[in-house]
């Protein structure tokens, strides 16, 4: 019996060792989870749980297939955090109204001058918070709570904005020997204050289209990637790229030959999205200065003066434009797949596949 005691207090005494060591192991892992979470978000980055992720793993099989469309994010807003994707498929921006021709007509004109490989897929624009949500559910239909969320913090914003003019008068570059971009400043101002010769449009005064960017992205403060060069927002309108700084300086040197200066009013902003790589992006909403209006399309609208089809011309130089990024590492490695849409990777599709794809889609029309 003396023997059998001393067996059992043993045994008692290596369940509790046992159970002890459990207990700090939980203690250490619930710690270390807490200063990962902490960390993450000082930082700027947003947390996403582990459910949320082995979730996103079965439906769209990430880091088999990370993708730079769409990356995870959360959403801003009251109470818990809501997880979200921002896409490049996505993008509130400025756009000239269909109404200003001229505008349209001379931007068009240089684009195709400079063999822009946006051409088909962007109208003329400024981005203001892109990439932006992703507000597409499975099948390109729209997830109509999460749309509307976004409108209704777009329409806050744009309440507190009214209607400015924007000039386009000079022409600006940046890149390297890697890459060049050649773009249009959109210089913006109140038309009244400008008349009175108020010196509120001095150049110590903030322009009404950084100050609405700047209202923009406190509402979405998780989409700063417009401010990501020097902290701050540097609003152009892209006209082409090139294959490095020299190339658009060259371009420039041809488009001011012949340019004159325009202006047009912005009066409202737009919410628009793509389906798929080649596709255009289209207006899904229209939200007004100085009011809270929101005027929704479903199906999304396409501008009336974008081109109906990509020509080929265009679809080579997109292609090009592809081919750099790809080599530059840009778009790289593995991609997430995203809707279903948008569920081939863009380096699986050679240029000569996508050409021949695109003939055989517009032989007929």
């Amino acid at each position: 019996m003396g023997i059998f005691d001393g067996k059992a207090i043993i045994f008692m005494k290596s369940v509790i060792v046992v159970v002890i060591v459990s207990l700090m192991h939980c203690s250490a892992s619930f710690l270390g989870n807490s200063i990962l979470k902490t960390s993450r978000h000082s930082c700027g980055v947003p947390f996403v749980s582990k459910t949320q992720l082995m979730m996103d793993n079965s439906l769209n099989h990430i880091g088999e297939n990370m993708t730079s469309d769409c990356d995870m994010d959360v959403l801003a807003k009251d109470g818990p955090e809501k997880e979200v994707r921002k896409c490049h498929t996505s993008t509130v921006c400025m756009v000239p109204p269909d109404s200003a021709k001229l505008v349209w007509e001379r931007l068009s004109r240089a684009r195709r001058q400079l063999l822009d490989p946006g051409y088909y897929r962007w109208p003329p624009h400024a981005n203001l918070l892109y990439p932006f949500i992703q507000y597409s559910l499975k099948g390109n239909k729209l997830d109509e709570a999460l749309f509307l969320e976004c409108t209704e913090k777009l329409a806050n914003v744009t309440a507190n904005m009214r209607p400015f003019t924007v000039a386009l008068e000079e022409l600006g570059t940046f890149g390297g020997q890697k890459r060049g971009v050649l773009w249009m400043y959109p210089k913006s101002y109140y038309e009244d204050k400008y008349n009175e010769g108020d010196d509120s449009n001095s150049s110590n005064e903030v322009e009404p289209l950084i100050e609405l960017q700047g209202r923009l992205q406190g509402a979405f403060p998780n989409c700063s990637d417009q401010r990501k060069v020097a902290g701050k927002y540097n609003p152009h309108m892209t006209l082409t790229h090139c294959v490095n700084l020299e190339e658009a300086e060259r371009k420039k040197s041809e488009i001011e030959a012949w340019w004159e200066p325009l202006t047009f009013t912005c009066a409202e902003i737009y919410l628009l999205r793509r389906s798929g790589d080649g596709g255009q992006f289209e207006i899904t909403a229209k939200i007004k200065l100085g009011t809270s209006k929101v005027e929704s399309f479903v199906p999304p609208l396409p501008f009336e003066n974008m081109p109906h089809t990509e020509e080929e011309w265009v679809l080579k130089e997109r292609m090009k434009l592809k081919k750099r990024r790809n080599r530059r590492g840009r778009r790289g490695g593995t991609r997430r797949k995203a809707n279903s849409y948008e569920a081939i990777p863009e380096e699986s599709r050679s240029e000569e596949g996508e050409i021949k794809e695109w003939r055989d889609l517009t032989k007929n029309t």
